[in-house]
């Protein structure tokens, strides 16, 4: 079996659109994402309309949470912008969705355990680095395969006991790589591997231009950071 991961879509619809024509060509059985479908571009109600179409599995992250809770203390003001403008777009279908997400899964595959949450097990606004993933967070976890998001950074870390990933940011990478980021897991050979593609940035600037958001949220995705 071959699992497709993503994180932090953030509204990205050109972004992703590339990655799921990609988990068609590779045979990717099942899609999971870790958190973060909404904010920071322009494309809500796309992104999780697509969601719903390749019936991909999934997690609140810590901009879900801003948008049912107000609660912008630990929001930049670029996440906030652009969570303002989201709610006003955003469809009947799109907020149920999101409504329905959950803070974290737990899922047998293959005869394999996995755990997926959006930063940290305890607390979706914690960055978990690649240097952080140890076996002591696998073993608190209690699975074979732990998946996180929110770093915007991908990794994998492999483990005596199982299995760290992070496929990185679907819509806004922050490693200097501006490519959209996955990972193909193969949990019965215990296996990941991320993938960079290349997609249209140039209509999501456009697009951010063109609803006024602040012009970082362009600028950063020139060169992923």
């Amino acid at each position: 079996m071959r699992i497709g991961l993503i994180s932090d879509v953030h509204s990205n619809a050109p972004a992703l659109e590339e990655i799921l024509y990609y988990f068609e060509d590779a045979g990717v059985d099942r899609i999971i994402q870790s958190g973060d479908v909404i904010g920071y571009h322009p494309f809500p109600n796309e992104v999780i309309q697509m969601l719903i179409d390749h019936k991909v599995e999934g997690i609140r992250g810590n901009h879900e949470i801003i948008l049912f809770t107000g609660d912008i203390s630990r929001a930049s003001s670029p996440a906030e912008h652009a969570i303002e403008w989201t709610k006003g777009v955003l469809s009947e279908s799109s907020w149920e969705y999101l409504k329905n997400l959950k803070d974290s899964l737990r899922l047998e595959i293959e005869g394999f355990s996995m755990a997926v949450f959006h930063g940290s097990p305890d607390d979706p606004w914690k960055y978990v680095e690649a240097v952080d993933a140890t076996s002591d967070l696998l073993e608190e976890v209690g699975t074979d395969i732990l998946v996180l998001g929110h770093t915007h950074k991908p990794f994998v870390r492999e483990l005596k006991m199982g299995m760290i990933v992070n496929p990185g940011a679907v819509g806004q990478p922050r490693d200097g790589d501006p490519r959209t980021s996955l990972a193909i897991l193969e949990p019965e050979k215990m296996k990941a591997r991320i993938v960079r593609l290349p997609y249209n940035v140039k209509e999501v600037r456009e697009k951010i231009e063109e609803v006024g958001f602040p012009s970082i949220l362009s600028d950063r995705l020139k060169i992923g950071r």
